[in-house]
């Protein structure tokens, strides 16, 4: 065995196991000696040779077996980084990177803040048009109004916004500053854009039947009344991946999907939804518990629905995650 250095598409670097065609029969030991899973589901998503399949270890490796060369990974999200990185993942995910780009951000459970997001060169030309005393220099934020509300370039995030007014745009740019240093470093991190998006709040668990039911209605889910199950995945994956990948799409999706995910989570490895206490404003995200063990499974669907991660992730694949 060798080992291989990748960097991956975040920049980090990881280790990846080689095995030579010499050492086959080894893996092939090992697998029948620990009785590994194979993912049979890699199928519909990977560009495989004849003969390569992919088996999960109790541990959370991944194993790709092929004769001519095997490769171990440390886990099942790095694994899919590496064939993304590759081209082997022939699934894409469809994002909408349309401007203007619809946001949101929220200050309490029930205020919710929507801007939009639009070109930045568009918004620079625009910006030198206007009279100059109604550009203001906040810095490092640039702000001139523009029809009923404001436009405002971000130096620091490099990008340009439209609000519908001057205090809309300053509570925003407030709001995300001091999500960023409440949830930094913090044990049950939460990304930003996930605050408020629990409307159920501490109701969540005696609301999910309903979420279920607002998922299948969302992606074009026929049985109404199939209770969440993991041999749905395949075709939930498939209906959820036919939609393009928006913030508006996410703010819709994301409660029920968290849902519908977390209740065939916790059947398979006999868990406990929770709810963990926001850090920003009273506010609680749903999560699973395993032998008191939190998963952060809010933060992997938010992956999978955010326009911002572009990797294809199989809903199968959440299964497999541990904390």
């Amino acid at each position: 065995m060798t080992e291989r250095i990748h960097r991956l598409q975040n920049k980090a670097e990881t280790v990846i196991e080689v095995y030579s065609i010499e050492e086959y029969s080894f893996l092939i030991e090992e697998i029948e000696n620990e009785d590994l899973k194979h993912l049979e589901y890699y199928s519909n998503y990977l560009r495989l040779h004849h003969g390569e399949r992919v088996y999960l270890f109790s541990d959370g490796r991944i194993l790709k077996l092929f004769k001519p060369e095997s490769l171990i990974f440390s886990d099942e999200a790095i694994f899919l980084d590496v064939m993304d990185s590759n081209g082997l993942l022939f699934a894409k995910k469809n994002i909408d990177n349309s401007t203007p780009n619809y946001r949101f951000i929220y200050s309490s459970r029930n205020k919710k803040y929507s801007y939009y997001e639009l070109n930045k060169n568009f918004s620079k030309s625009l910006l030198k048009l206007l009279p100059p005393e109604q550009v203001k220099l906040w810095p490092p934020v640039q702000i001139g109004r523009y029809l009923d509300g404001v436009i405002s370039i971000e130096s620091s995030r490099g990008s340009a916004f439209f609000y519908q007014s001057l205090e809309d745009c300053l509570a925003v740019i407030h709001l995300r500053s001091d999500f960023m240093v409440k949830l930094k470093d913090k044990k049950n991190k939460i990304y930003p854009e996930l605050i408020g998006l629990n409307y159920h709040g501490e109701l969540f668990e005696s609301s999910i039947e309903e979420l279920v039911l607002n998922l299948y209605n969302l992606v074009g889910y026929q049985n109404l009344n199939a209770l969440p199950s993991e041999h749905q995945l395949k075709e939930i994956t498939f209906l959820l991946y036919m939609n393009r990948f928006s913030w508006r799409f996410l703010e819709l999706c994301y409660l029920p999907l968290l849902a519908f995910i977390g209740e065939i989570y916790k059947e398979k490895h006999s868990g406990d939804w929770v709810l963990i206490e926001c850090p920003v404003f009273k506010d609680y995200m749903p999560d699973i518990s395993v032998n008191g063990k939190n998963i952060k499974l809010y933060n992997l669907i938010y992956e999978v629905l955010s326009p911002t991660f572009s990797r294809y992730i199989p809903l199968e694949s959440l299964l497999h995650v541990r904390n």
